[in-house]
């Protein structure tokens, strides 16, 4: 299986707003000018995206303002016309909306899921019993894949206490290690996407190498990693049970309208699963050959014509 993972989709207002200004009617929103070079790069037979943003859907106004995004409807369809066929919504903006634009959320990737049953979308439960039971999956060429989702915060929001919906944090390690257990039971390869650090900044904290490891000791064949809108280090670590891993700290961002040059630089992960079954019967998984191609965020004065 090739697998590519990019980082934070960061649909800020600028960037909207270039997708408006490419529009044939200037009042909706054509992406196609934002990602049409980039597009080449998503070829993999498991695209991964962490959509930063949400999109609720009708009702809820278009924004792009720190703690409060919502992006148009319009990015779900340009997300899914380049070629990504795994979207996590697991990061610091879920609640950005509140209960409500969360719920649209998901409704909005639910409907997509039903319009393209090639896509998954993950990392947020309808309820416990979902949390619980419904690791999710993807199968390609005779092989699954479990995505599994969290997230270090909400930016200081948290869900009514009457709410069903389940967000599993990093702080959450009892849940972290059952789920990856459970993954472990259904699937050949455990990929777990990790919202996490600190913002702007090349070095990995303490607490995210610390989970990191748990993460790897419990199981967690590959750690994608995204938040600090900058490019950290990718590594090869190794299990308690001797389990190589392969983890990307952070991809950094795919598209966004931050005034840094570390900001604008990105990184797109492509790297392969290579399932074996011996004679005896058995099946191994090697994560093979995983490689860092840069991606740049470029603009011009006033953050115009924003693309990858």
């Amino acid at each position: 299986i090739h697998v590519v993972a990019v980082g934070d989709n960061l649909v800020q207002q600028c960037v909207y707003q270039s997708a408006q200004a490419h529009s044939n009617d200037g009042t909706s929103y054509n992406f196609d000018y934002c990602y049409d070079n980039i597009k080449p790069l998503i070829n993999g037979d498991l695209n991964i995206i962490n959509q930063e943003t949400l999109i609720c859907g009708d009702g809820f106004e278009v924004s792009g303002s720190n703690f409060n995004f919502n992006s148009p409807v319009e990015l779900g369809d340009a997300v899914v016309g380049m070629g990504f066929n795994v979207i996590t919504m697991c990061n610091n903006h879920l609640l950005d909306k509140g209960e409500s634009g969360l719920n649209g959320c998901l409704n909005y990737w639910d409907q997509k899921m039903q319009q393209y049953p090639d896509i998954l979308a993950c990392g947020v439960y309808r309820d416990y019993v979902d949390m619980q039971q419904h690791i999710r999956t993807k199968e390609f060429n005779g092989k699954t894949v479990a995505f599994l989702s969290y997230t270090e915060n909400t930016n200081g929001y948290s869900l009514p206490d009457n709410s069903e919906l389940e967000i599993v944090y990093t702080s959450q390690e009892d849940i972290i290690q059952q789920q990856i257990a459970a993954a472990k039971e259904i699937a050949d390869v455990v990929v777990v996407t990790c919202h996490w650090g600190v913002e702007d900044t090349y070095n990995v904290t303490d607490g995210v190498k610390a989970l990191a490891q748990k993460i790897i000791d419990w199981g967690g064949d590959v750690i994608i990693g995204t938040h600090p809108h900058v490019v950290q280090n990718a590594a090869w670590l190794t299990g308690v049970n001797g389990n190589t891993t392969f983890i990307v700290y952070s991809l950094g961002n795919f598209i966004n309208a931050q005034s840094s040059r570390d900001n604008v630089i990105g990184a797109i992960l492509n790297v392969y699963f290579d399932k074996t079954t011996q004679p005896d019967g058995s099946v191994s998984i090697a994560i093979r050959d995983p490689k860092l191609h840069c991606v740049i965020s470029q603009y011009e004065a006033g953050y115009k014509n924003i693309r990858v």
